[in-house]
């Protein structure tokens, strides 16, 4: 005995519809936007193209009065910034601190004095100069990880 066909010519054939979709943070994208406020083009060009070949959006300054226009236009989720003591980086910390941005900060001094330091302007990672770009990456996920979970 022959067993019936299971689809019938009245009912559409199933596979043939999308049954649902992917959740948003399953497609392949582009992640959240980095602000990098770092006068030197050498060091400023290379974190860019690194951030970016890893799907992130990045916004460049060249000066914390730039970086000042930066805050103003994009809302990005971290700030890579360097150490310098001006009132413009001031007031990018002090925005950073009102909108809850974290601030990983790019400094020369080493050891103890750089996490004091850090401590003290409430910055939410170090990078001591010269530093490794995979190093980078992985501040900038820590970061993002604890703005998440925290």
């Amino acid at each position: 005995m022959t067993q019936k066909d299971r689809r019938h010519s009245q009912s559409p054939d199933r596979r043939r519809f999308p049954r649902g979709g992917r959740r948003a943070g399953d497609l392949p994208g582009r992640h959240p936007t980095v602000a990098i406020i770092e006068p030197y083009e050498g060091v400023r060009r290379p974190c860019a193209r690194y951030l970016d070949h890893f799907n992130f959006y990045v916004a460049e300054a060249a000066s914390p009065d730039q970086g000042l226009e930066i805050l103003q236009k994009t809302n990005p989720a971290v700030i890579l910034m360097e150490d310098v003591a001006s009132a413009a980086s001031a007031e990018i910390q002090h925005q950073a601190r009102v909108r809850a941005i974290p601030v990983v900060s790019m400094t020369t001094t080493f050891g103890d004095a750089a996490t004091r330091g850090a401590e003290a302007v409430g910055t939410a990672g170090v990078l001591v100069k010269p530093f490794q770009l995979g190093a980078m990456l992985q501040e900038i996920r820590r970061v993002l990880r604890a703005q998440v979970t925290g």
